[in-house]
């Protein structure tokens, strides 16, 4: 059997309903520190009085709150694979390019 690392996901749904830090920790009568160690990884541990908090604050469900993490990093990988794979077909290997300029398209292309 194997153990799969949960992430919490707050900070995604705290960005798709606009609201700050701040403000999530004013509706869930917590603090603002609580708020960013838990969104930064810092706080891993996580009381169910607070999930609770968070999911009246945050207006969804515990299930809306947490995610696998190797599901994370594959769709990371995924849209990093796609944006490589775009920009590899652009380039002309018979022309001299510096390495740095490679770096910031190839930066450019996997935000998108």
């Amino acid at each position: 059997m194997t153990i799969k690392k949960i992430r919490i996901n707050t900070r995604k749904l705290r960005k798709k309903r606009r609201l700050t830090q701040q403000q999530v920790a004013r509706r869930a009568s917590l603090s603002k520190t609580t708020i960013s160690n838990l969104e930064s990884g810092k706080q891993v541990k996580i009381e169910l009085d607070t999930i609770g908090k968070l999911c009246a604050a945050l207006e969804c469900t515990p299930n809306d709150i947490f995610e696998f993490q190797d599901e994370i990093e594959m769709s990371e990988v995924r849209r990093q694979k796609k944006a490589l794979s775009e920009f590899i077909g652009t380039l002309q290997y018979d022309q001299k390019f510096d390495p740095k300029d490679l770096d910031e398209d190839l930066a450019r292309k996997i935000k998108k």
